[in-house]
Parts: C-alpha cells; structure tokens; sequence
C-alpha cells in the first residue's frame, strides 16, 4: 500500500513538473516591445519612423500610441512601393467614379481589398488577425505580430484622411522591420 501511494505521488509530481515546464517555456518565448507614437506624419517623429530590428520567429508587440489629431493606421507590408503603388490605382479609379470622401474610399471594398493583397496578419491583443490596426487621436492600441521569413519589411500608415489623393506613408509615416534569422 505504502509503495503504492509513493508511485502516485510520483507520478503526480512528474505531472506537475511537466505542467510548469510548459508553461515555463510559453513564458520565456521571446517577446520584444515597441512604442511608437502615431503623428502627422511620422512614427516617433515628425517624418519617418524608428528601424525595429527582430529575429525570425520572434514575436513583437507594439504599443502604438496616436499623439496626432486624426485616426491613423499601422500596417505591415512586404513591399511598400508595390503596395502604394497598386492603393494609387484603385484610389484614382474610385475617385474617377466620384467618390471624394477619405473615409469612404478607406472604407471601399476595393481598398481593403488591396490591403489584404498586401498585409502580413496582426494580431490584435484584444481581437484577432486583421491586416492594419487603426488607432483614434489620443488612445493607445496594443497589438503583437510574429515574423517566420527573414527579410526586410515595411510598417506604414494607408489613412487617407487630410492628405487624399496621397496616403500618410506617402507623407512619410513609414518605418522599416529588419528580420534577422
């Protein structure tokens, strides 16, 4: 009987250990934090934005904090250029059929269209996977994303609004992310 209560207690205690192992590597998986601060028309500044140098398969939060006076975006692409290049097209096209609203054009199908086409996946702390997160004029959004292919990639802004026909990155609200292998 007596060896018999030392098995199941060993063979709990081995279930214990187990138990905290995992959740002890969950904890110590490689977390690295930002903040940024959303302006017209800058991250951190007034033009432009910070390098954020990760490793592949780190995962990165941001705490993005709008300091400027209208809604802004954060958006990661793989290429910037192609990307602002094919968002001036369908822009110029919705607005050739009459549509003159910046909210109304972010809003369009065919411009979410382009940010999906283009948008590696964010995380939302509070709510899951979206292309961009946008934050209001003085509230913060926490968000994480995770990088499995080395490379360099871009964050930007895709708003329109007070600078329509040009996006903000076009202003020059875009930073780089360098993923190191």
């Amino acid at each position: 009987m007596r060896k018999s209560v030392l098995i199941i207690i060993g063979v709990l205690i081995i279930a214990i250990a187990a138990s905290l192992g995992a959740y002890l590597l969950i904890f110590l998986q490689s977390v690295k934090e930002y903040k940024l601060e959303a302006r017209e028309f800058g991250f951190n500044g007034f033009s432009g934005g910070p390098t954020l140098t990760v490793k592949v398969g780190e995962t990165v939060r941001i705490n993005l904090v709008n300091r400027g006076g209208i809604k802004h975006e954060f958006m990661v692409v793989k290429d910037k250029d192609a990307f602002l290049s094919e968002a001036h097209k369908v822009i110029g096209g919705l607005m050739t059929q009459g549509m003159k609203d910046a909210e109304e054009i972010e809003e369009s199908h065919e411009y979410h269209a382009v940010m999906e086409k283009w948008g590696l996946k964010i995380l939302k702390v509070d709510k899951e996977f979206e292309e961009d997160v946008e934050v209001e004029p003085a509230k913060t959004v926490v968000f994480e994303i995770k990088f499995t292919t080395p490379g360099t990639y871009w964050y930007l802004c895709g708003a329109l609004v007070g600078t329509l026909p040009q996006t903000h990155a076009d202003r020059g609200m875009f930073g780089q992310i360098v993923v190191q292998s």
